[in-house]
């Protein structure tokens, strides 16, 4: 619809002009010359068109605020709805109904390491051998790691290769290998990374583009230290004191356990800030971490805003006992649930609803 036709005068208004040109035109036809009642009627008519006038401003300022009132009724629901979607949880975790992996009881949640993106899972037998486990075929491949006198401890999965990171100890030394997964699953070969004379390497863990390794240095009775070595320059030095590191998916992000809570570092200019009591750190996504409190809950917490929200997340069906640790994949979509009970620790892999 057009301006003009918007806001045309009512037909009274038309109907009152037309009367008056009429009566004027009567006027001129009747009275050869009367210039005092021409000037009356013209003023008289002038005087109409401008209440007339004043009439049609006053409705437009009447539609104006009209307007107003309605964009400032949709801003409000525009801005309640983006409220809404900013405070509402878009990522609010939730498990499904865990499955139990028929794999042997470990000791250590930390001998077993959920695969990226497969459905596969790795672990280290008391045979020190490396095997996976498909638990979707509940396929099992064994994996010869290289011969030494010491004891294989932790393990980690590469993101983007068949390649594992495990530590093994030998008496006072402690050594930190990598090793490739060949298709025929039999023989991984082999590559030193780091050894330690002093202390005993512990928990570990890779970048996201799988350039860097971070792991733990305990000596003696001091405080666990978190060292990170760089696969390409070949360059190692220590990050922080603490254990049990986790890179968050985007690789600015190093949330580790020191003291008993878990942290969370900035990779880039090095401040950290404590998130709660808990251990075993894990990211669920960029800014979604996930760690278990002393009392066997799972904590999540979101980075993404500050203060920062937490929140437990109920996991049904999971076998009696206690939880010790959940671990993501990289992906997101499975979590590898460790629970000791009275027989051992008992595994289970879950989807992410």
């Amino acid at each position: 619809m057009k301006r003009d036709e918007r806001h045309t005068p009512p037909q009274t208004e038309d109907a009152t002009i037309s009367l008056l040109l009429a009566h004027l035109q009567e006027l001129r036809e009747a009275v050869p010359v009367n210039y005092k009642l021409k000037e009356e009627l013209k003023q008289k008519l002038k005087e109409r068109i401008a209440q007339m006038e004043q009439s049609q401003r006053g409705t437009e300022v009447v539609l104006q605020k009209r307007r107003r009132r309605h964009w400032a009724w949709m801003a409000g629901i525009l801005l309640a709805a983006l409220v809404g979607f900013v405070l509402w949880p878009q990522d609010e975790l939730r498990i499904g109904r865990p499955q139990t992996l028929e794999i042997p009881r470990q000791s250590v949640p930390e001998r077993v390491a959920l695969a990226p993106y497969d459905e596969h899972v790795a672990y280290l037998a008391e045979d020190n051998n490396l095997y996976t486990y498909s638990f979707a075929d509940e396929h099992e491949q064994l994996f010869r790691l290289p011969a030494t006198d010491g004891n294989y401890k932790f393990l980690s999965w590469a993101n983007h290769s068949p390649r594992i990171a495990v530590t093994e100890a030998d008496g006072e030394r402690s050594r930190l290998w990598i090793v490739s997964m060949d298709t025929n699953g039999t023989q991984a070969n082999s590559q030193l990374i780091w050894e330690e004379e002093t202390g005993t390497l512990g928990s570990l863990a890779w970048s996201p583009d799988d350039r860097q390794i971070a792991f733990t240095i305990i000596r003696g009775g001091e405080q666990p230290e978190i060292w990170i070595t760089d696969l390409v320059t070949l360059q190692t030095k220590k990050w922080t004191d603490g254990e049990d590191p986790a890179f968050s998916p985007a690789g600015n992000l190093l949330a580790y356990v020191k003291n008993g809570a878990v942290w969370v570092m900035n990779l880039a200019d090095g401040p950290a800030f404590q998130i709660g009591a808990g251990a075993h750190p894990s990211w669920a996504a960029d800014y979604r971490l996930t760690f278990t409190t002393g009392d066997g809950l799972l904590t999540a917490v979101d980075l993404s805003e500050y203060p920062h929200t937490s929140d437990f997340i109920p996991l049904a069906a999971v076998p009696a006992g206690e939880l010790i640790q959940a671990s993501w994949s990289r992906d997101g979509k499975h979590v590898l649930l460790a629970v000791k009970t009275e027989k051992g620790m008992l595994f289970s892999i879950a989807e992410r609803d």
